[in-house]
């Protein structure tokens, strides 16, 4: 799922997939942004409780998808996919 390139310490992956994660770090709650090069944070769909939701992080030195539930103050990215069955 990790792009080719960007990511730290030869943490690249081999878009097998055609997903093609960049490294974009995320926003704290504070406002201070962290990670560039090193993580890519995505909300998941399903909210933990009134304050948290589940996310899906990749990591420059991991090769798996890690599941985690941050607060919803933190800013990760969102990547909306087309649901493409009715364009047939």
């Amino acid at each position: 799922m990790k792009s080719t390139s960007g990511w730290k310490d030869g943490g690249s992956g081999t878009n097998s997939s055609g997903f093609n994660v960049m490294p974009a770090g995320s926003r704290f709650y504070g406002g201070t942004f962290y990670g560039v090069g090193m993580y890519s944070g995505f909300w998941s769909f399903t909210e933990g409780d009134g304050s948290h939701a589940w996310s899906r992080l990749l990591v420059y030195y991991r090769s798996v998808v890690v599941r985690s539930n941050y607060g919803k103050d933190y800013a990760f990215s969102c990547r909306c996919v087309r649901d493409q069955i009715g364009d047939r």
